[in-house]
């Protein structure tokens, strides 16, 4: 990307993972439509070091109930 990133965004987002990604949804289901530009940025677009993806089987593993998941 050139150029400033504040030129380019209102809000930027750090990070694609669980919590990023929710965030920039909600940001953008409410702030989008007032035409505020919503930017998402992650440096691990394949999930290899995603916190979100390598840490999931702990949290199956602690909610193992079907009534948790």
């Amino acid at each position: 990307m050139q150029g400033n990133v504040t030129e380019k965004c209102d809000v930027l987002v750090l990070g694609a993972g669980l919590m990023g990604s929710s965030a920039a949804m909600h940001l953008g289901a409410f702030l989008g439509a007032k035409g505020v530009k919503i930017l998402v940025c992650d440096a691990d677009l394949e999930g290899r070091l995603s916190s979100s993806e390598l840490h999931v089987g702990g949290a199956r593993a602690s909610w193992d109930q079907p009534v948790f998941v």
